[in-house]
């Protein structure tokens, strides 16, 4: 067994798909991968956007930010295949070449976690679904701020309901 899981570590490690990085630009990731699955403006990439990538048996999420990738997420294609703790090292080991991953307390059943404090990195795997994936800190502050934009226009909706429906109810 320990055979074939540093077999499938060498695998990956000689091949485009360990030279993932965060911080590629979107033409850096269609030059490694191929062409996304959907449409993507190399050029001209919105903060937030997704490149999806098939290879080598393996499914490839991008994130964008500032035209920079900030998460990139593994799995296997055929989805009864999880990813082996070798391909999980590798694979944190490939983004930036980044040193030290440290094991951390996972908050959930289910979920392995690791962080990279030289380079502010976090990796999540879920067992379950073997789902993987690498994010920078600027992912996370992405991901903060569209959650403060959406609470911002939660809220001015709902103040918008309760002076419509005090209007409506004026002169009852």
């Amino acid at each position: 067994m320990k055979i074939i899981s540093l077999l499938s570590a060498v695998a990956i490690l000689t091949t485009p798909f360990a030279s993932a990085r965060l911080g590629d630009t979107p033409s850096q990731c269609v030059e490694r991968y191929g062409e996304s699955l959907q449409p993507l403006d190399v050029k001209n990439v919105e903060d937030g956007a997704y490149a999806a990538f098939n290879m080598k048996g393996y499914k490839i999420g991008i994130q964008f930010v500032s035209g920079k990738c900030v998460s990139i997420s593994y799995n296997k294609i055929n989805r009864e295949l999880k990813l082996s703790y070798d391909e999980i090292i590798t694979l944190m080991k490939a983004n930036k070449d980044a040193g030290y991953w440290k094991k951390v307390q996972s908050p959930a059943k289910g979920r392995q976690q690791w962080e990279n404090k030289e380079f502010k990195y976090k990796a999540d795997y879920f067992t379950r679904s073997g789902f993987f994936i690498v994010k920078s800190k600027d992912s996370d502050l992405f991901d903060k701020k569209k959650e403060r934009e959406k609470s911002a226009a939660d809220s001015k909706r709902k103040a918008e309901k309760a002076k419509s429906d005090a209007a409506n109810l004026k002169g009852f």
